[in-house]
């Protein structure tokens, strides 16, 4: 695996080369401000709405982990969690968006064929009545 550091703002920017992270890991400290600051912006960016998103928070803030999910972490672990552990999150939030995003395409190429015409490309009867 291959894992960057970034900042808040680097984590915001959007890449126009599409290089967007499969998932994010998000260290809370001891206050909300790391989840406040940045999990719904992250969930509201274009780049990163469907990517997971495991917060890290002090095992003596359960609160914040709570917050956490509330703002729409994918999962949550106490950061002196072991290096096995947060493995096994990451591996299964990433299998999980895998299959997601597979199931996405299809939805997407499901709906592109109904509106379509196959012969022609163009938009049918279906399309304009909806």
């Amino acid at each position: 695996h291959h894992l960057d550091t970034l900042g808040i703002d680097d984590a915001l920017r959007d890449d126009p080369n599409e290089n967007t992270p499969d998932a994010y890991v998000i260290v809370s400290g001891q206050d909300y401000m790391a989840v406040d600051a940045l999990l719904p912006e992250l969930r509201d960016r274009r780049h990163a709405d469907h990517a997971p998103l495991l917060v890290l928070y002090p095992p003596e803030r359960p609160d914040i982990a709570t917050r956490a999910l509330a703002l729409g972490a994918s999962d949550v672990a106490a950061d002196n969690a072991s290096g096995e552990e947060l493995s096994i999150r990451i591996e299964d939030m990433l299998k999980r968006k895998r299959e997601r995003d597979a199931l996405r395409r299809s939805d997407e190429q499901s709906y592109r064929l109904a509106a379509t015409d196959p012969l022609t490309g163009l938009y049918n009867r279906r399309y304009a009545e909806a």
